[in-house]
């Protein structure tokens, strides 16, 4: 049993510090797409690929085994066509990032949702705001007017307030 341990090539400090700086690269790009609709796409992809790989792998499909080999290959650039929302939300966000926020602060804008929607209850005012979950709302975030401010209840309800500039 120790015969094939000494057989192993290990990789040295340098492909120690190599495999933990990939780890964390996939990690946190794993971490940005999550609750996208990018990961809904790419776990469809990975299964898509994982079943032709071993239908082929199974009952030796040759032909399929070589077209495989060769799509790999466009398989890079349709990554780049699938995840361009994503790509381009990095990259725009690459400096600014909070990898670790706070939970209190998430929770003052549940407050602050909350206190809104009472205001705006007692004045018959409408209000549809989309909290992000599980899918990521970006797409709809670039089509809107950034406003740089701190959300109050105020600044929320003078956003639904029907006769504002911002409104609709």
């Amino acid at each position: 049993m120790i015969e094939w341990l000494s057989q192993v090539i290990w990789p040295g400090w340098n492909g120690v510090f190599e495999i933990l700086v990939l780890a964390v690269m996939f990690y946190y790009v794993l971490l940005f797409i999550a609750g996208t609709r990018g990961a809904q796409v790419l776990a469809g992809l990975v299964v898509l690929i994982v079943s032709l790989m071993t239908v082929t792998y199974i009952f030796k499909l040759d032909t399929l085994g070589w077209i495989l080999q060769r799509l790999s290959a466009l398989l890079a650039v349709a990554l780049l066509v699938i995840f361009q929302p994503e790509i381009r939300r990095a990259l725009a966000e690459l400096g600014t990032r909070q990898f670790f926020s706070a939970a209190q602060t998430e929770r003052s804008i549940v407050d602050i949702l909350v206190r809104s929607a009472l205001q705006l209850s007692e004045q018959k005012i409408g209000a549809i705001i989309a909290v992000e979950r599980s899918v990521a709302l970006g797409h709809v975030q670039e089509t809107g007017w950034p406003l740089d401010a701190i959300p109050t209840p105020e600044l929320i309800g003078s956003i639904f307030f029907p006769h504002t500039p911002l409104h609709d």
